[in-house]
């Protein structure tokens, strides 16, 4: 007949043995499933609060205008490309100020992350205006004057601190030349709005901020 207290120890043991294991696996982290897990793909749900914030635009693999939140504009594609307004960037470079796209041109663009959005800033390059009569004496490195880019979209900026946006939309604006911003501040309709702008002789070009969210499917 086999000793009690013999089987009582090799329970004993055995049981030592299992607690061992289960701690050294708890601190490695092992389960015993060696399958690799895929790291997980990044969703931002404007209408989760506790959705992850986007540190950069790659983060979030497509975007729209927030004013049509299912039309795709940019996207980051799987191999590596970027595809903005229907335009195919072979690759893309990202750092602290701007999203720069390469291909057979070159696209940087100013971005700003905003918790669940992306203020993304055009670039167009206006052209000054002649009226006659008026701006005909601005002084160097003046915005002062009317400026315009293709016949949709204009800028007037008078010597009073007054604009009108594509001739629609009027309101007050302050200039900071140490940054090169404009602050646009609207009579009605938008908020406040900075833009970025340089000037070289009768060409001012101004990056415009649009407010980005991620597509939604129809």
């Amino acid at each position: 007949m086999i000793n009690k207290k013999f089987v009582i120890y090799i329970g004993m043991l055995v049981l030592s043995v299992s607690l061992l294991t289960a701690c050294k696996d708890k601190e490695t982290g092992d389960t015993g499933n060696k399958q690799p897990t895929a790291a997980p793909t990044t969703v931002l749900d404007e209408s989760d609060p506790n959705a992850p914030i986007a540190q950069n635009p790659s983060d979030i693999k497509s975007w729209a205008a927030v004013y049509e939140k299912n039309k795709e504009v940019l996207s980051f594609n799987a191999d590596g490309s970027v595809t903005y307004k229907d335009v195919r960037y072979d690759s893309y470079a990202i750092d602290d100020t701007y999203l720069t796209l390469k291909g057979d041109e070159e696209l940087k663009m100013r971005y700003v992350m905003k918790h669940k959005k992306m203020l993304l800033y055009d670039k167009k390059d206006y052209k000054r205006q002649v009226i006659e009569g008026k701006y005909t004496d601005v002084p160097a490195g003046s915005i002062e004057g009317v400026w315009a880019f293709d016949e949709k979209y204009s800028y007037e900026f008078t010597e009073k601190g007054t604009f009108y946006e594509d001739q629609n939309f009027p309101g007050h604006y302050q200039v900071d030349e140490s940054d090169h911003s404009i602050k646009l501040m609207y009579n009605d309709q938008f908020e406040d709005t900075y833009l970025y702008y340089s000037l070289d002789g009768d060409v001012l070009t101004i990056e415009y901020p649009w407010s980005m969210v991620p597509t939604e499917s129809e």
